[in-house]
C-alpha cells in the first residue's frame, strides 16, 4: 500500500483531532491521495465507516479500510482513539489480517442503472400506509408479506439493524444474506414467516410491490423515494469490502463488548 486517505466525523472535534495526528503519522511513509487511495482510514464511529465505504464503492475491488474509534468501540473498527500509533505501527510494519465482508447487490426494476451495494444492510420500508410485497427466493413465490417493510443484511450488518428487528447475528466467516420482517402484520387473515431467515450466497431475494408502488430504499446510511418500484432483488455482491484487522480481536470479544460487558 503507497496511498492513502483519511474520512472523519467532521461534526465531532475528538474525530477531527485524530485525523490530524494520522495524518501527518501516515505522510511520512505513505503518499496522500483522496481520489485513488490504496487504503483509507475511517475516524469515527460505525456510521463514519458506512458513509466512507459509500464515498469510495466505486473502487471497493482495489480499497482496503480500517478504523479508528472515537467512541466506545465499534464493529468496523479494532482500533480505539488511544491506539492511534499501534494503528499506524501496524499499517507500516504490516502487522494485520486482511478481513472480507460480503457486500448485498440491490438492483431496483432490473435495471443495470439502479445498482447499489450495501455493507450493513437494505430496507424497503412504508410508513404511511401498509406495505404489500410478494416476497421471491430464487424466483419461487414464499410469501406475501403485509406490515411497514423488510430488511435484508449482511453478516457483518446482522448486529445492527437487524438485531433491532430481532434476526439473528451470523459471523461474519459465513457468506450469506439475512432477511427480516420490519412491523409485519400476524393475524388469522394475514401471514407470513415471520422469523429472519439467513440464506446462502447463491440465492436472490425478489420482493415485488403489490398494489402501490411508492417505498423508501434504504441502503445502509442512505435513503432513496421509490415511485414507481416494479422489482427489487437483492443478493450477494460478486465484490467483497476488505478490512485490515487487528489479530488478535475476536468475535466473541467484539459481542461482548458491544452487548454483554457493562464496561
Amino acid at each position: 500500500m503507497h496511498k492513502f486517505m483519511i474520512c472523519f466525523n467532521e461534526q465531532n472535534n475528538k474525530s477531527r483531532e485524530y485525523a490530524g495526528l494520522l495524518m501527518e503519522a501516515f505522510a511520512s511513509f505513505m503518499q496522500y491521495d483522496p481520489a485513488h487511495p490504496d487504503l483509507v482510514i475511517s475516524v469515527g464511529g460505525d456510521r463514519t465507516m458506512l458513509d466512507t465505504i459509500q464515498a469510495y464503492v466505486g473502487q471497493i475491488e482495489t480499497t482496503y479500510f480500517v478504523g479508528l474509534h472515537t467512541g466506545n468501540l465499534g464493529f468496523y473498527s479494532d482500533y480505539k482513539e488511544d491506539e492511534w500509533e499501534r494503528l499506524v505501527e501496524d499499517v507500516k510494519y504490516h502487522h494485520y489480517e486482511i478481513a472480507r465482508r460480503n457486500l448485498l447487490e440491490v438492483c431496483v426494476n432490473g435495471t443495470s442503472s439502479q445498482k447499489y451495494l450495501a455493507l450493513n444492510e437494505i430496507r424497503l420500508e412504508q410508513n404511511r400506509h401498509t406495505l404489500v410485497l410478494d416476497v421471491l427466493i430464487n424466483g419461487e413465490h414464499l410469501e406475501r408479506f403485509r406490515g411497514n417493510g423488510l430488511c435484508v443484511s449482511t453478516p457483518a450488518g446482522s448486529t445492527a439493524y437487524n438485531r433491532a428487528l430481532g434476526g439473528s447475528i451470523v459471523s461474519c466467516s459465513i457468506r450469506s444474506l439475512q432477511l427480516a420482517e420490519i412491523a409485519g402484520i400476524h393475524h388469522n387473515a394475514y401471514r407470513s414467516l415471520e422469523n429472519s431467515l439467513v440464506l446462502d450466497d447463491q440465492t436472490t431475494i425478489t420482493l415485488i410491490p403489490v398494489g402501490q408502488n411508492q417505498a423508501v430504499l434504504g441502503v445502509d446510511r442512505l435513503s432513496f423515494e421509490m415511485q414507481h418500484l416494479h422489482s427489487l432483488t437483492v443478493r450477494v455482491a460478486d465484490c467483497d469490502a476488505m478490512f485490515l484487522r487487528h489479530p488478535h480481536f475476536s468475535l466473541t470479544q467484539r459481542l461482548k463488548k458491544a452487548f454483554i460487558s457493562e464496561k
